[in-house]
């Protein structure tokens, strides 16, 4: 009976869930230790009768009852429909057939050489060098020399002519360049050595002779020498804060036959700030000459006179300009647009300040198609003995030296390019010069041989035009052509000035190796001023008011060149040229023949 009890007590903590595992193991050992004691009274015999309604239940073990089944679901799918849009019809065509591309393979491009050498001689003795000489391409830096020489005996007069028509032209200068970060500092020098003989033919003097130190002053030939050195610094940081610098400083020094000297001191300066999108910027600029010379007096417009000092002696002439010209520039859209002013002032003028204009438009119509441009400037141009002797070699030795005011300068026009094969331009200028430079036959120190400089003021228009073309790379050519209206004050035509003046040039490329060039040049009808008599004047009367002398036409002309070239590889080459192939004896200056036909050829080497 107590083992039936513990019994009924034990299955009922089990449902109820307060017994752990623990429990039920003490459980099942305590009743199956009573069980035993309870078997070892095997006398009594007992029974029981129970009742009730008790439901004794099984606890679920958790397996699956039943093996996994695949349940598939079915999802109701729209049908897609798809419908064609209305177009527009396309027309059938039939291209035409495009040639295959042709691919020129060349081969790699070769080293840069560093020198290059163009060598030589043609009929009357003339040879010719012209070599370069450079350190090549450098991050740091770079410097390069070159030499030039050419000369000849003439041909123009015969051998037995007092003087002859030889000329020697030699040139020599060097350049060095050092890169900063945002600088680079340059510095050259040149040589110039220039041979000029008075081989100009005269007839007898108009005006008696000053005395007899005409032929021995007057000279055969001027060997006029110049040696120049320049250094110079310029900035360009991209930085919109930082404002560039550009400095240079310029001396030169010549020297003549006749006992001329002459010093010219440059410098030129100029700052610069990008201000949002406007640049603003100031020129500076000082240059000043210093010239001696032996000769005559000459008075204010370059006229011999013996008035107070009629004697042949040293003299010494000093002229000094200074310039100060700040500028804005901005960009809006297609048009930019430069307006300043500009102050110079002269130590010798009767009014030594002088005040400019500066406007400057330029703007691109349809992509550059049309480029039309436009404004209006002044300034003065410090005169020197050199510059003369650049533009006409047979100059005397003591000329009046006056500086140049170009009063006022409008200009105008349009350039462009049609394509990439064709460029234009057309334009017109407007000058107006006080104390232009005129070169006429000399009268004071010789025997018309050599030109002495009076001035005038003038008024100049230039109405221009250009126009290139390119095909590919089988021929160019370029012409371009000047006429010109001039007014004076005093003169009746611009002495040695043109009314015309034209230039053709182009070349043709047979092939790889040779190549075939032409430039034609022409010079219209011009008039010069003598002071002797001269064959063939045309008007016997005086021409300019306070100068005696006579006006002398000289035709124009017409000078073609033409060159072959062979290109045997990248290093050398042979070339040919002829000059004045119409064999022209035209004159330049009054009274100097030139040269008819001269034939050169020679070849280039680059290594």
């Amino acid at each position: 009976m107590k083992t039936e009890s513990l019994w009924l007590l034990f299955n009922q903590k089990i449902k109820e869930g307060k017994m752990n595992k623990f429990q039920i193991l003490t459980a099942i050992l305590g009743l199956a230790t009573s069980m035993a004691w309870s078997q070892q009274d095997t006398s009594i015999t007992q029974s029981a009768q129970f009742e009730g309604d008790l439901k004794i239940r099984l606890r679920d073990a958790g397996k699956i009852s039943s093996n996994p089944t695949i349940i598939e679901q079915k999802s109701k799918m729209d049908k897609i429909k798809f419908q064609f849009l209305p177009t527009a019809t396309v027309q059938a065509t039939d291209p035409e057939k495009i040639a295959a591309a042709k691919i020129n393979v060349v081969d790699k491009v070769s080293a840069i050489q560093k020198g290059h050498i163009v060598a030589g001689m043609g009929n009357y003795v003339t040879p010719m060098v012209d070599a370069h000489y450079s350190s090549g391409r450098n991050r740091n830096g770079d410097w390069g020399v070159n030499v030039y020489h050419l000369s000849s005996n003439g041909g123009v007069v015969a051998d037995s002519n007092a003087i002859g028509s030889g000329y020697s032209d030699s040139r020599a200068s060097a350049y060095a360049r050092y890169f900063l970060k945002n600088a680079s500092i340059q510095a050259s020098g040149n040589y110039w050595r220039n041979v000029a003989r008075f081989y100009g033919q005269t007839a007898a003097p108009m005006m008696p002779m000053i005395d007899s130190l005409i032929l021995l002053n007057s000279g055969q030939q001027q060997l006029w020498q110049t040696g120049n050195g320049n250094i110079r610094y310029d900035s360009f940081s991209r930085d919109s804060s930082d404002m560039n610098y550009h400095a240079r400083l310029n001396y030169q020094r010549g020297w003549g036959k006749f006992g001329e000297k002459e010093s010219v001191y440059d410098f030129q300066s100029s700052l610069d700030k990008l201000v949002k999108t406007e640049v603003f910027a100031i020129d500076l600029g000082a240059k000043w000459n210093n010239f001696e010379s032996e000769g005559y007096r000459y008075n204010g417009t370059g006229i011999f006179t013996q008035e107070g000092d009629g004697e042949y002696r040293a003299r010494k002439q000093n002229n000094a300009v200074m310039r100060i010209q700040p500028s804005a520039y901005t960009v809006w859209r297609d048009l930019r647009v430069k307006v300043g002013m500009g102050v110079f002032i002269e130590n010798n003028s009767e009014k030594p300040a002088h005040f400019y204009p500066m406007l400057e438009m330029k703007w691109s119509i349809l992509d550059g198609l049309f480029l039309p441009y436009a404004g209006v400037k002044g300034g003065v141009e410090l005169n020197t003995f050199h510059a003369l002797m650049e533009q006409n070699p047979f100059v005397i030795s003591n000329p009046r030296l006056l500086n140049r005011n170009n009063k006022f300068e409008a200009y105008g026009g349009i350039n462009g390019v049609i394509s990439s094969k064709m460029g234009y331009e057309a334009g017109v200028n407007w000058n107006m010069y006080e104390n232009q430079a005129f070169f006429v036959n000399d009268a004071s120190v010789s025997l018309g041989n050599r030109f002495n400089v009076l001035y005038d003021n003038m008024r100049q228009l230039d109405i221009h035009g250009r126009f290139s073309y390119t095909e590919s790379k089988k021929w160019e050519a370029d012409i371009s052509a000047h006429y010109f209206i001039y007014d004076l004050d005093s003169a009746k035509y611009a002495w040695n000035m043109p009314n015309w003046k034209a230039t053709l040039q182009g070349s043709y490329f047979i092939n790889d190796a040779w190549k075939l060039g032409m430039q034609v040049h022409y010079i219209g009808d011009r008039y010069a001023y003598t002071q002797y008599y001269e064959s063939g004047i045309t008007e016997l009367t005086q021409n300019w008011s306070g100068v005696p002398g006579q006006a002398v036409k000289l035709r124009g002309f017409l000078d073609a060149n033409l060159q072959v070239r062979y290109q045997y590889n990248p290093q050398i080459a042979a070339w040919a040229n002829v000059y004045n192939t119409v064999a022209q004896r035209y004159q330049m200056w009054n009274g100097y023949n030139q040269q008819r036909v001269l034939f050169m050829m020679g070849a280039a080497v680059s290594f």
